[in-house]
């Protein structure tokens, strides 16, 4: 029976127990306390860093398992420092310890007790916490994307717990990692954007009324959408450039947990409203921006439906409606209130491109579906510049190719029609004054405008627009004239005149093209016959004056002729290029090529001019350009040169033909290989580098020994450099031929005939480079290649670099007085030299 002497001893003992229990965990704690100090201490900073994060996370576990003794800075502190370290796997492993210790401690009641009294979680980690608590946000912006983003996730752990020191603070801090613009970071970014938001960030109020719907108002739940857009507009770095990309991947990202994103509703709302009236011009433009990202999202193209996909796709499927039912209700009063803003036109007219007509059809019934292409063409004339004239020429193209809505489809054809109609008007001034004196002054920028925009429009539908150009028939060839005038008067060109004819010329030769793709096999002869007056006025457009008019005008030729079938019989061809007609592109270029030389062979031998004066009394004195064989002096090559020989045959292959000819050709004809040659020269000495060697390479491999040697000898001295500049562009050009040429020449299959084309190809370029390039050639590998032991293979190689390079040796010496005994012995190398030089050429 328990008494007061039993209730002592059982004290006693239960003392003496604790006693023992006190003293066995204060042994337990020196043990850990010296397996910590004496391997985690030494191994946390091992050199690898699989052992460091090893370390790591064994910390995070005991940390998570026995929070009294090892929640505390004493521990957690390896963890913060950790932070820090080199390696970003460690860097993430302690990131992932740190958020399992707080997910399991941060909000627990009672860790421990000290004197007493209960100690919760988020006392013990609060010093902590403030600590490293600039570190924690520093590590959002980490190089490496996946620590950044358990970073970002463990700034929203802190926010949650309740343990940041400014939570508002700190959460724009981490959010301005939106500007990485990062898929990922992005994702982690929701919570802490839903928090800010939530919190009242600053943003317009949305309080207006919406115009054309009465009662409908903006509303309290638009404003977090204005968040989003500046969010955006501060991610692109306030360049309306990079806001689709921006906020697509915004979208992208963060619309399955931020459905503001996909509230079409709330957009137009908005928009539409009177709220954003006075809110800077940037701000208006990123809400369309992040709509027509969300657009583009939920219209994006659908995988394969799996079970586990059918849901999202559906849901998908349903936003997609739902947004063309919106865009069908709103498009028209958006373009009517934002399409004069320039910054701002992308994203609307992005909108249009995104507007599926079946699914807007009950929206856009009776006169609604007009007045929205009503819209859409006073946009068109709202901007004058290229690329927003371009953006509303895309615009109209995607709206024509929506299949699923034929009546909204034909009304939309009909209006386009008009369009083109509208905008051929606008240049019946400009074709009225060509048809009067060219002295007359006239407002060419106004009309360049106008020929831009339906230049542009003819591009979406060429056929459609065919038949509106009827009333301007002819004024391409005044424009032309026009141009080629301004060099008689001496006057110089009118850039709103050269905008004027070189947006004409890509116009029509856009719409023939189109004409025959569509009727290739059997073109009508009206089509044949615009064909042949279009290549007459492109060719003729080679010469005009302006620089620009003749270089699109080469272009244009070049693709008119590659896409229209450029042989045709009683063009002047040869029987063979007429039968390659239809055949495959290779055999078209073999026949051109043949008839080009046969052209050359009877030029050299003075056939060709005679021919032509029989054609010219044939025809009655006319000249009808390309229907003729040729057309007088070298006019013909340069049609045909410049134009890349109308099926894409290589600059090499005509200039090789033409410098195979250059001795026997008449003089207009070398001058124009001249200032071929010239023009090339002026561009770069890389690009002149490019077309030496493909000439000699191409002769190389196609002629023979003599001919090759005549080709080689005329690149040499085509370039006929006058001035130090070019003179030092020229010896920059050889240089770079002559080390690229080796190179080609070295290779193993070209081991047979090397020498040959040393020798007869890149020997006679010696001559053109600077006394300091051959210096770097004499004293490069090259040197050892084909010198040396080699040198008798290489006489004329050796002979000509000893030239260039013994030049600049002798101006060196020339600066400063020689001693007798000096001259003496430059005078003995120079006679043993001319004594070599002699026996080399005794050899060859």
């Amino acid at each position: 029976k328990p008494g007061k002497k039993g209730g002592a001893g059982m004290a006693a003992i239960l003392k003496e127990e604790v006693q023992k229990l006190q003293e066995n965990e204060t042994a337990l704690e020196e043990m850990v306390t010296a397996a910590f100090t004496g391997l985690f201490v030494e191994r946390y900073r091992d050199r690898a860093e699989e052992v460091r994060a090893s370390c790591l996370s064994a910390l995070g576990r005991v940390m998570q398992l026995h929070p009294s003794m090892f929640l505390a800075d004493t521990y957690l502190k390896y963890l913060g420092w950790s932070l820090s370290d080199m390696a970003a796997a460690v860097r993430a492993a302690s990131l992932s310890q740190l958020s399992a210790v707080y997910t399991a401690h941060g909000a627990a009641e009672e860790i421990c007790r000290v004197d007493g009294k209960p100690v919760s979680g988020a006392e013990r980690l609060l010093n902590f916490t403030r600590r490293f608590e600039s570190r924690f946000i520093e590590m959002t912006r980490d190089v490496d994307v996946k620590v950044a983003v358990e970073a970002i996730k463990f700034i929203d752990l802190l926010h949650d717990l309740d343990l940041l020191a400014d939570k508002a603070q700190a959460v724009s801090e981490v959010v301005r990692v939106m500007r990485n613009n990062e898929p990922s970071q992005l994702k982690a970014l929701v919570p802490l954007v839903n928090k800010q938001m939530e919190a009242g960030a600053a943003g317009p109020p949305s309080s207006g009324k919406r115009k054309g719907k009465k009662g409908a108002a903006g509303g309290a739940a638009s404003q977090p959408i204005v968040q989003l857009a500046s969010y955006a507009w501060d991610t692109a770095g306030g360049e309306a450039e990079k806001m689709p990309e921006v906020c697509l991947k915004m979208a992208l990202a963060m619309s399955d947990k931020q459905p503001l994103l996909l509230d079409w509703t709330g957009y137009t709302d908005l928009l539409l409203g009177e709220a954003l009236d006075d809110a800077a011009e940037h701000l208006q433009g990123a809400l369309l921006y992040l709509m027509s990202a969300g657009a583009v999202f939920v219209n994006s193209i659908k995988e394969p439906a799996t079970p586990r996909k059918k849901r999202a796709l559906a849901d998908q499927d349903e936003r997609a409606l739902a947004l063309s039912a919106e865009l069908g209700r709103s498009l028209t009063e958006l373009l009517e209130k934002y399409g004069a803003q320039r910054e701002a036109l992308p994203a609307l007219l992005g909108l249009v491109g995104q507007l599926r007509l079946r699914g807007a059809q009950a929206a856009l019934k009776g006169p609604a579906f007009g007045s929205l292409l009503e819209q859409l063409e006073a946009c068109f004339f709202k901007h004058n510049d290229a690329t927003s004239i371009a953006l509303c020429a895309g615009a109209w193209s995607e709206l024509m190719q929506q299949p699923g809505a034929p009546t909204l489809e034909e009304q939309a054809r009909a209006r386009f029609r008009k369009l083109s109609s509208k905008l051929v008007a606008a240049l019946k001034p400009l074709d009225a004054h060509t048809k009067k004196k060219p002295t007359a002054p006239f407002a060419f920028d106004e009309a360049a405008i106008a020929m831009s925009r339906l230049a542009r429009l003819v591009t979406v539908q060429p056929q459609a627009a065919a038949a509106a150009l009827k009333p301007i028939d002819g004024l391409g060839e005044r424009l032309v004239a026009a141009v080629e005038a301004r060099k008689e008067q001496r006057a110089p060109a009118d850039g709103g005149l050269v905008a004027c004819t070189t947006l004409l010329l890509q116009l029509e030769t856009t719409v023939l093209c189109a004409a025959f793709s569509e009727v290739y096999d059997e073109p009508s002869e009206a089509v044949l016959e615009k064909r042949d007056d279009l290549l007459l006025l492109l060719g003729r457009a080679l010469h005009a004056p302006s620089a620009a008019v003749a270089r699109l005008a080469a272009a244009l030729l070049a693709w008119l002729l590659q896409s229209t079938c450029s042989i045709e019989k009683g063009s002047g061809a040869s029987e063979e290029a007429e039968e390659a007609e239809g055949g495959t592109p290779q055999e078209s270029r073999e026949a051109l090529l043949t008839w080009f030389d046969a052209q050359l062979e009877r030029a050299a031998a003075g056939e060709l001019e005679e021919e032509e004066e029989v054609q010219e009394q044939e025809d009655g004195g006319k000249d009808d350009g390309l229907k003729v064989a040729v057309t007088s002096g070298p006019k013909w090559l340069s049609d045909v040169v410049k134009s890349g020989l109308a099926g894409g045959v290589s600059f090499a292959a005509a200039v090789r033909l033409l410098l195979v000819h250059l001795d026997h050709l008449p003089r207009d004809y070398k001058e124009f290989a001249k200032e071929l040659w010239g023009h090339i020269a002026k561009v770069r000495p890389h690009e002149l580098s490019d077309r030496q060697l493909g000439v000699l390479t191409l002769s190389f491999e196609e002629d023979e020994p003599a001919v090759f040697e005549a080709v080689a000898k005329q690149v040499a001295k085509l370039p006929a450099p006058a001035g130090a500049a070019a003179k030092g562009k020229a010896g920059e050009a050889a240089q770079a031929t002559i080390e690229a040429g080796a190179a080609w020449a070295l290779e193993p299959g070209h081991a047979r005939d090397r020498a040959r084309f040393v020798e007869g190809g890149l020997a006679p370029l010696l001559a053109l480079c600077t006394a300091k390039g051959a210096a770097l050639i004499a004293r490069g590998e090259l040197s050892d290649r084909f010198g040396g032991k080699s040198a008798t293979l290489y006489p004329r190689w050796n002979r000509e670099l000893r030239k260039v390079a013994g030049s600049e040796r002798g101006r060196s010496k020339g600066l400063s007085a020689a001693s007798p005994r000096q001259a003496a012995s430059a005078s003995r190398s120079r006679a043993r030299a001319r004594v070599v030089e002699e026996e080399e050429d005794e050899d060859e």
